[in-house]
């Protein structure tokens, strides 16, 4: 039998006052228990027409001008003065739940920890205020450890498992009222369901996070709390699971919980994963999968096409001069020129690590020596989360080499700003590195990692488009520069060779070969007739102000220009039905070669974001109407969206 009248009502009963709300008059249920009308003034019968009272947005606003405009209101018998705005904020509408509190229970057989939320009512006219109190609750059964949760109503009983702990957890916590009582009784609860946590004795679980929940509004509170429980009930359904809070905190264990999408405590006995790392090496292998899903939706050269231009069907027609052999099939009529490639016969290797044609980053998970070394050096899982993303630029023996020389925190900082980067060579990673480390050890007055965010390419970016340009081999003097200061007195050195030579010779090889692609700008009858407007960039200049002003790596592909097999340009969103709140300018890349011709590389915007599904669908009507071949890559892969105006 569950416990009944969780919230003491005589308490709140002498705290708060109620009203009913009627066309012509109001009627008031004072605190001090006189019941009183007062008639309505003109000008809230007016505003009764403009506002919904049933709305509860604008319940409080209504009640607030409602009062403002009518005559003073006072209870006859304490005087009480409801226009104050102190006592109006203690003066309920009946039928809203306006306050709820925690109460905790113990058994001979369980551990229970309720929520109740309560609102006034009246039945019948005349009657006078009664409270309903709607209660949900978390059953812990002490013997058989079962974990169940009702909620509010006549929901049945349902009992959960490991996977479903913070979930249901979750639910619980869900918030009903601007005011909860009684939070001192979730302590209660905590500090009795630890004595059915393993480990809990043996380590600081609970205070942990008790220390953040000391002194804390409400609110905050609850927040470690329900962290708190998360855990609890984890390792009440899996043991083991103590391991990991007291090898690296419960922190640790609760992001992993959440990161890893936990699975059922049968799961994980049968996993045989019992010690730290195997528990730690099981989890992560949901997250891998998943970070290797989004790798290869940004990989271009994995991607079967979604069109095939002309020009490369062309190309395969002569390479293939045996139909059957074909490496693409016609979807529909050919002068519809929508084609389907199923194989990619020219796939480079070079992101991660290649396995049934597409890169993955499964090293972390099958190699148990890179899972070891990477759990004893993190301290938390978000640097887990950091260090996996360098699998894009190394293998297992790069990654721990890397672990080896460099700052962990350096590190999981300075990855946000080198992931979007097209490619990395042998070693330059690591002489990035270094450069970042002395930029910030060099430019503020403590070595504080957060400021990695103001680093930025353009001296290193600008320093190879001019080396590519003037034809210098980087080798040389470049690729030996491993500080912040040797970067900029060398692209300094660099400008005043590159400032000798003529305008003409700077950029004409770098316009000659912009300009072939004109027609990327073009818009008419019988052309690209839509709302997006695109402009190529034809300089060095503006290639790396590109980056700078959009935020993204566009300035690194300046030397890609310059050889002649990249374009660059600006994307101008002028849709009439763009949402207001999506961003309008994006930049566009192509990658071009003498066999293939031209080919969508990747579209941008503000640091990376990418477009809705309303913009993705524009570009691709525009790169088919200009007949240049696409992938569906994250860039153009539309996503599931609540509504249309969502931005992704």
């Amino acid at each position: 039998m569950v416990k009944n009248e969780i919230i003491n009502l005589e308490e709140i009963k002498s705290e708060y006052s109620f009203y009913a709300e009627e066309m012509e008059s109001d009627r008031y249920f004072c605190n001090c228990g006189e019941e009183f009308e007062s008639s309505n003034e003109e000008g809230v019968l007016d505003l009764q027409n403009i506002l919904s009272e049933s709305d509860d947005e604008f319940a409080g606003i209504y009640q607030d001008i409602k009062l403002s405009l009518d005559k003073k209101v006072n209870c006859p018998s304490c005087e009480k003065n409801y226009n104050d705005p102190d006592i109006r904020m203690k003066l309920i509408p009946l039928g809203k739940y306006f306050i709820s509190g925690y109460e905790f229970e113990e058994t001979e057989k369980d551990v229970l920890i309720y929520y109740a939320k309560i609102k006034p009512e009246i039945k019948f006219k005349g009657e006078e205020i009664s409270f309903h109190e709607s209660t949900k609750y978390i059953r812990f059964e002490k013997e058989t450890k079962k974990l169940t949760f009702k909620d509010f109503g006549d929901s049945p009983e349902t009992e959960f498992d490991l996977d479903e702990s913070i979930h249901y957890v979750d639910l619980f916590f869900a918030k009903d009222t601007d005011k909860i009582m009684d939070v001192y009784k979730l302590h209660m609860y905590i500090n009795r369901i630890a004595n059915f946590v393993s480990d809990t004795s043996n380590s600081n679980i609970v205070d942990e996070f008790l220390v953040f929940i000391r002194s804390k509004p409400n609110e905050v509170g609850i927040t470690y709390i329900k962290k708190l429980l998360s855990i609890f009930y984890g390792i009440i359904k899996y043991s083991n699971l103590s391991t990991i809070a007291l090898t690296k905190g419960s922190q640790f264990l609760y992001d992993l919980m959440i990161e890893c999408e936990i699975p059922t405590s049968k799961e994980m006995k049968d996993s045989g994963a019992t010690s730290p790392v195997k528990i730690f090496n099981f989890l992560v292998t949901k997250y891998i999968n998943k970070l290797n899903k989004e790798v290869n939706e940004d990989d271009k050269e994995s991607q079967d096409y979604a069109f095939k231009s002309k020009q490369k069907i062309e190309y395969e027609k002569e390479e293939n001069k045996d139909a059957d052999n074909l490496n693409y099939t016609v979807e529909e009529e050919e002068s519809e020129a929508s084609f389907i490639i199923r194989g990619n016969k020219d796939y480079k290797s070079g992101k991660v690590v290649k396995a049934d044609g597409k890169f993955q980053v499964l090293d972390a998970v099958e190699d148990g020596t890179i899972s070891k070394f990477i759990y004893n050096h993190i301290t938390n899982f978000h640097q887990y989360n950091q260090i996996i993303k360098y699998f894009k630029f190394y293998d297992k023996k790069g990654v721990i080499a890397m672990l080896q020389k460099h700052d962990l925190e350096l590190l999981t900082k300075a990855i946000d700003i080198i992931y979007f980067r097209d490619k990395m060579e042998p070693g330059e990673l690591d002489r990035v590195l270094s450069i970042i480390d002395t930029f910030i050890e060099g430019r503020f007055m403590f070595k504080d990692y957060n400021n990695i965010k103001q680093f930025s390419f353009v001296e290193y970016d600008d320093a190879l488009m001019m080396l590519e340009i003037l034809k210098f081999n980087p080798n040389r003097h470049f690729n030996k520069i491993k500080t912040y200061d040797d970067l900029v007195d060398y692209h300094d050195d660099l400008v005043n060779l590159y400032n000798a030579i003529t305008e003409e010779e700077r950029t004409g090889e770098i316009k000659t070969f912009v300009n072939k692609f004109n027609f990327l700008e073009a818009k008419g009858e019988g052309d690209y007739e839509g709302p997006l407007e695109v402009i190529l960039h034809d300089s060095p200049g503006v290639i790396i102000k590109e980056g700078v002003d959009m935020r993204h790596s566009a300035g690194q592909y300046a030397r890609n220009v310059a050889k002649g097999d990249y374009l660059l340009g600006s994307v101008y969103d002028r849709d009439p039905n763009r949402p207001e709140k999506e961003i309008d300018r994006f930049t566009i890349g192509f990658k071009y070669n003498k066999r293939d011709g031209l080919e969508f590389d990747q579209i941008k915007g503000f640091a990376n974001e990418l477009g809705s599904n309303r913009f993705k669908n524009l570009v691709m009507e525009y790169l088919t109407d200009k007949d240049v071949s696409f992938r569906p890559i994250k860039d153009l892969k539309l996503k599931v969206e609540k509504d249309e105006d969502e931005k992704l």
